[in-house]
């Protein structure tokens, strides 16, 4: 029998479709629009060498804020955005051409989830907005008592808006039958 003696960390993520008014819509649109634009200022006027969130948070944290006007954790927010896109770039081998505006990255204390009644919050221009989730019991099985890390807010096509929940989870490796029944005779 295989024994692992540490801990296999693996990312989860379930996708949500939230229910948004139009007036809603208009605020998130705007938010999305102002976190693209911070993103493309912050990539421009960053070395492209700095990949790591803290390292791009100490050059520009305070000229973002004063360029575009927007508090602290919205700039932490398109600082999130443009790390994740140059450490990808780097893995991967490309580059970093520009960012739109159709998702925006959420770390854990800027939006909120509420399993009781299946609603949650985010950080937007104008400031905190709350959402129904519109979710399946598959969903809702996955999320249960889940430590949420993050959230992905994506706008896809005709005006939808969905939410992408992120949490880590300890993965254990299978164990075969014959492994258990192979150990449990040798020990059993």
């Amino acid at each position: 029998m295989q024994n692992s003696t540490f801990d296999i960390k693996k990312n989860q993520t379930v996708a949500c479709k939230l229910e948004v008014s139009p007036e809603a819509a208009l605020e998130i649109d705007a938010t999305l629009k102002v976190l693209a634009l911070a993103s493309n200022y912050i990539h421009k006027n960053v070395d492209a060498n700095a990949i790591a969130n803290s390292g791009i948070r100490v050059r520009i944290f305070q000229a973002v804020r004063e360029e575009f006007n927007l508090p602290p954790n919205l700039v932490l927010g398109a600082i999130a955005i443009v790390a994740e896109a140059r450490q990808m770039a780097y893995m991967t081998e490309s580059f970093v051409k520009e960012f739109k505006p159709n998702s925006a990255e959420f770390n854990s204390t800027i939006f909120s989830f509420r399993e009781q009644d299946l609603t949650m919050a985010l950080s937007l221009l104008r400031g905190e907005q709350r959402f129904k989730v519109l979710i399946g019991k598959h969903q809702l099985d996955l999320l249960k008592g889940q430590q949420l890390k993050s959230a992905t807010l994506v706008k896809r096509h005709n005006f939808c808006y969905y939410i992408h929940f992120h949490w880590e989870t300890i993965w254990i490796p299978a164990v075969s039958r014959r492994d258990r029944e192979g150990y449990s005779n040798r020990y059993g």
